[in-house]
């Protein structure tokens, strides 16, 4: 079994995820759909180096070699004790199971009572299949990109309570 850790991003990271961002496969998977410049990268990179509602992780797996950068997971605070999550696999770790186990390590450092969402294009199969192995279920909405909403931890619209009174 594979064993994670996660570190904020580094200007040092800057190559890795570059890669990862201009890798054909992440770029159809995204929501803008075009591979982002040197520039535009470079200023992506100085908001995610930035405090802010998104925090950008690497993720590190761990083996008897050392470690390896192996993807990206992103934070996002959302309102209503939610938390968007994102993540990329570098195309070198793909197909061997790295995306859930590292989704899995990561929602487990979260709080429990937090709904986790995961907003996924409805033609990206590998990473619906990586959330539903990671235990997300589609919860039947889109949003207003068009994606498919995917939760963790659903919060329930009415009070347990209030149901079983009537």
């Amino acid at each position: 079994m594979a064993h994670f850790s996660f570190r904020k991003v580094q200007v040092s990271d800057c190559q890795f995820l570059y890669e990862i961002r201009t890798d054909p496969d992440t770029v159809a998977s995204s929501i803008k759909q075009s591979p982002p410049t040197p520039r535009t990268h470079n200023e992506w990179m100085r908001e995610a180096l930035e405090p802010g509602p998104n925090t950008v992780y690497i993720v590190l797996e761990h083996s008897a070699a050392g470690m390896t950068a192996v993807g990206t997971i992103t934070e996002q605070r959302l309102p209503e004790n939610r938390r968007g999550l994102a993540w990329t696999v570098h195309p070198d770790h793909r197909r061997r199971g790295v995306g859930s186990a590292m989704i899995k390590e990561d929602t487990k450092k979260l709080d429990a009572s937090l709904c986790i969402e995961a907003h996924i294009r409805p033609e990206n199969i590998a990473s619906i299949k990586v959330a539903e192995r990671a235990g997300f279920r589609w919860d039947a909405r889109v949003d207003e990109w068009g994606l498919a909403v995917y939760t963790l931890n659903e919060i329930a619209d009415e009070d347990p309570l209030d149901s079983a009174a009537s």
